[in-house]
């Protein structure tokens, strides 16, 4: 369960100096092929929002997941957060690993209003329900 997710993936001199050259992490990640440097991985730009940097994605082929790719991910997104627009990013990412990501956007569900700390929020318990339904296997994206 991804709640709210720092992105884009790879990710580079954001505020406070915070960078994910892994993809989705600052830390090393295990892809297949292997690589022991993030400089390795091989990415492609993406046209992003007018006036924002370009993201980026691995370039074909992309190297797998295979840690991550075992285990269904979800992902959750609230509208009124500043990480909203890189969900889908991250999202293509984790696909292009061959993990099997739903994108659970709140507001999609009658979830409204809510920002990055959605736990915090007077309606954590309507976030909360959207989520147990995910992982009751009662919904998905």
């Amino acid at each position: 369960m991804a709640i709210e997710p720092l992105g884009p993936p790879f990710l580079g001199n954001a505020p406070g100096g915070l960078s994910l050259p892994w993809g989705i992490t600052a830390a090393p990640m295990t892809f297949d092929p292997p690589t022991a440097d993030p400089s390795q991985l091989d990415l492609a730009a993406l046209d992003g929002p007018e006036g924002a940097p370009p993201l980026r994605l691995q370039a074909d082929p992309p190297r797998r997941l295979p840690n991550l790719a075992r285990v269904p991910i979800a992902l959750v997104s609230a509208e009124a957060s500043p990480v909203a627009a890189a969900d889908p990013v991250t999202q293509a990412f984790l696909q292009q690993g061959g993990c099997t990501v739903d994108l659970l956007r709140l507001a999609d569900r009658g979830v409204h209003g809510n920002g990055h700390g959605m736990m915090f929020e007077r309606n954590n318990r309507e976030v909360l329900e959207v989520i147990v339904r995910w992982l009751a296997g009662l919904e998905q994206a």
